[in-house]
């Protein structure tokens, strides 16, 4: 793998995140975030403050109205420790941990809402990957991430909660392209235009533990019926093949993505190591929230509703389009949190397709 230049808590916070399932009020492509380079003796640092972030998180996180916490880099270069507030007024958190300055982001509550489609919300033949998708029993929509290679056959790479339902899903359920939000009339499968919706039939995915126990990923694949999937974004007008190997996320390079709702989108990677609450529910409850470990998140403005199960992908000339993680959840501000490409790939014994 290439690498950058790295208690349970009984209450659930009323405004926890929510993961991404359909489309939410926003339309266009993101700003590109700044880029913050870390100096070499801030980079020698990254495991020793990840390591006191660690040993604080579940203290912190009993805090009422704490959501998660992450590493960041701030503007100016320093490394801290952030905390996920779920709204403005959350007391009792530190302004340091054993030296180390702590940097509050609130981060809100992400809802649930369909909107008329948006760009890549259309029926695409071949199938390309970072449009609509999701599983014909549910009305739910994201994105197809990437096409894997999986046994010899081409699967489509998203998320549980897009295609497998949310763990209720039975393997051999059909998948559709569009999802069943962006046909019209809405969550109705219909054949329009010639374009008849069902194009892979689910053969994995990855249980979400809720209401405890941590996860480390929210991923499942589809084998395609038919082989002419294409491994690439829609061209010339998105980024094409996304590179083989995977690259491991760390602070501040620029990372880009493909998906349903926000078309392509330029960011950084703003936090690594993240421990956080997502809620898969609003209003969200004990048992529709579930806990992720070791995830990262991105600059503001990177992703919306509908865009759950990008792939997150390198940019910038030397590391040029390689899978960087999975894109799962975000926050009303356009902020998402990303599992890392690499165990999924291994969870699910495939490799990225990228040459048709």
């Amino acid at each position: 793998m290439r690498t950058w230049p790295r208690s349970f808590w009984p209450m659930i916070a009323a405004a926890s995140l929510c993961a991404i399932l359909w489309a939410a009020p926003h339309s266009g492509n993101s700003q590109t975030g700044a880029i913050v380079r870390l100096t070499p003796d801030r980079t020698e640092n990254v495991e020793r403050v990840i390591a006191v972030q660690e040993r604080h998180t579940d203290a912190i996180m009993a805090t009422p109205g704490i959501v998660g916490t992450a590493v960041c880099v701030t503007p100016e270069g320093h490394l801290a420790i952030k905390v996920y507030a779920s709204g403005p007024g959350v007391t009792g958190i530190p302004v340091s941990f054993d030296s180390m300055p702590v940097v509050v982001e609130e981060t809100g509550t992400v809802l649930a809402l369909w909107l008329p489609p948006p760009p890549l919300s259309g029926c695409y033949r071949p199938v390309p990957i970072g449009v609509s998708t999701g599983n014909v029993y549910s009305c739910a929509t994201g994105t197809i991430g990437c096409v894997v290679m999986r046994n010899g056959s081409k699967c489509m790479l998203s998320n549980n909660h897009v295609i497998a339902r949310k763990n209720a899903a039975q393997i051999g359920e059909a998948i559709a392209q569009p999802g069943l939000s962006d046909h019209y009339p809405p969550c109705q499968e219909e054949p329009a235009n010639g374009c008849t919706p069902r194009v892979a039939s689910l053969v994995d995915f990855q249980p979400i533990s809720f209401g405890g126990g941590s996860n480390t990923m929210d991923a499942a694949v589809a084998q395609y019926w038919a082989q002419n999937a294409s491994c690439a974004t829609l061209v010339p007008d998105f980024y094409g093949y996304p590179g083989s190997q995977p690259v491991t996320a760390s602070l501040g390079p620029p990372i880009m993505k493909c998906g349903r709702t926000t078309r392509q989108t330029q960011g950084t990677v703003e936090d690594i190591n993240a421990t956080l609450w997502v809620c898969y529910a609003n209003p969200c409850g004990l048992y529709d929230s579930a806990l992720f470990v070791g995830q990262f998140g991105t600059s503001k403005s990177f992703a919306f509703g509908g865009d759950s199960g990008s792939l997150v992908v390198t940019d910038d000339v030397e590391f040029d389009h390689f899978p960087v993680g999975l894109l799962f959840a975000g926050d009303p501000t356009g902020k998402a949190w990303v599992s890392p490409i690499a165990p999924i790939l291994q969870r699910f014994s495939a490799t990225i397709c990228t040459g048709n």
